[in-house]
């Protein structure tokens, strides 16, 4: 009886205050967090996008230091097959690398980087897998598997088995003894009986 004489009503007006106090202050910070999530977005967007560029301009930088690499260790691949080349040769008269010159090598230099790009190497593994799983038997030949097609598609077509060519004599006229329909002809091609197990039944 003490509590309900404590507890306010509901037409009491600090009641009514209080509650206008929580209303407005939950308006107040549903509005600062969606302005702080607004803010928070952009500035992530920002910083991404930042990182977005400053990884472009690393890697712009560092293509040409690979390019030079790669045309340093492409020359040295060069000299050393020259140098091979013309140690083995009988007239050994024009120096280790045979006379030639550097600018004379760019497009051995060239080919050496186009050979060793990780492009050409996976279809290099790509063709020699097939060419391996062609001789397993594991991938069809196109061209063999064409021309068994070809000549399957050209053979006689008059040329059948003998057991099927072959028909049931006819009954003489006058014999009442005629077999029945389900009497099997003499050279009918009869299929092995199915052997099935109770696994394979559903």
């Amino acid at each position: 009886m003490d509590q309900q004489v404590l507890l306010p009503k509901l037409n009491n007006p600090r009641l009514k205050e209080v509650g206008k106090q929580r209303n407005l202050c939950h308006k107040r910070l549903t509005i600062t967090n969606d302005k702080l999530k607004k803010i928070h977005l952009k500035l992530d967007h920002c910083l991404q996008r930042e990182s977005e560029v400053e990884n472009y301009s690393y890697w712009k930088r560092s293509m040409t230091y690979k390019k030079s690499l790669l045309e340093h260790k492409g020359l040295q691949v060069c000299l050393n097959r020259r140098r091979t080349k013309s140690l083995m040769s009988p007239t050994f008269q024009n120096g280790v690398y045979n006379g030639m010159k550097i600018d004379d090598m760019k497009l051995d230099v060239r080919n050496v980087i186009m050979e060793n790009h990780p492009r050409t190497k996976r279809l290099r593994e790509v063709e020699n897998t097939k060419k391996l799983w062609k001789l397993n038997g594991n991938i069809v030949d196109y061209n063999k598997s064409l021309q068994t097609l070809d000549a399957i598609m050209k053979r006689q077509r008059n040329v059948l088995p003998a057991i099927i060519v072959q028909k049931a004599p006819s009954p003489p006229v006058g014999n009442n003894n005629i077999s029945s329909v389900h009497d099997k002809p003499q050279h009918l091609l009869v299929l092995p009986p199915i052997n099935s197990t109770r696994s394979l039944v559903r």
